[in-house]
């Protein structure tokens, strides 16, 4: 998450707008996406592209390239061929975000679902 905030205030540093980085509340993924659906004020930053939030946002960026996996550690010797083989896991997500809504997608069932929240350090 740092290197978004810092890209964040280098973009802010071009533009020659002076918001300092204590400024910059990092809250929750659901909550924050819910607060700038609401909030003609709110923006996101470090969202990842989807035809659906493409609908409803102004995307500036992209920031970086990324890809969304599904990871497991090597010594466990995971194959996952087809999605159909993801019943068999329990898979970790978190809240809303991009991972629980493409799992959700695929009818993986909530009970082989983990969902957790993003808390600062």
């Amino acid at each position: 998450m740092a290197i978004a905030v810092d890209i964040l205030m280098a973009a802010f540093k071009r533009m020659n707008v002076n918001i300092p980085p204590a400024r910059v509340k990092i809250t929750p993924w659901a909550d924050s996406y819910v607060r700038v659906l609401r909030n003609l004020g709110a923006a996101l930053f470090s969202m990842t592209y989807t035809p659906k939030r493409l609908k409803l946002m102004t995307f500036m960026g992209p920031l970086v390239q990324s890809s969304v996996s599904i990871i497991a550690l090597k010594r466990n010797k995971i194959v996952v061929k087809f999605v159909s083989a993801l019943l068999r896991l329990i898979v970790g997500v978190m809240r809303e975000d991009i991972g629980d809504q493409l799992v959700r997608k695929f009818a993986i069932s909530d009970s082989f679902v983990i969902k957790t929240k993003l808390v600062k350090n």
